[in-house]
């Protein structure tokens, strides 16, 4: 994310919401309208003792491809892994597909897009 307005160049920029893609500088009051939320949407941490022995994460973010859907991200401890997959109509699932990925049980036709 650019730390400045893209009108004047302030440091006066906020969002509303960590899930918001829409940013306004309190200085010129011009709004646009960022590419990723700051955090993800949804995310949930579980133990795998196979293949990496620790904690997992499943995040869920907005798609890359098209902002009214929601893909996700796999993360091991603190390093992620991978891009951004799937694009699914709600963030309930695709942390399902998410969590069906991360423990190895997704089927050939569950595959995400």
């Amino acid at each position: 994310m650019n730390n400045n307005c893209l009108n004047c160049g302030s440091p006066n920029i906020y969002r509303l919401h960590p899930h918001s893609l829409d940013i306004s500088c309190d200085s010129c009051n011009y709004r646009w309208q960022a590419k990723q939320v700051l955090a993800p949407i949804l995310q949930q941490k579980f133990w795998l003792s196979k293949p990496l022995k620790g904690f997992h994460y499943v995040e869920v973010w907005r798609s890359s491809n098209n902002p009214q859907k929601f893909a996700y991200r796999l993360a091991y401890s603190a390093s992620l892994y991978g891009e951004l997959k799937g694009e699914f109509d709600t963030p309930e699932f695709a942390l399902e597909a998410g969590l069906k990925d991360a423990k190895g049980v997704l089927a050939p036709t569950e595959q995400p897009i």
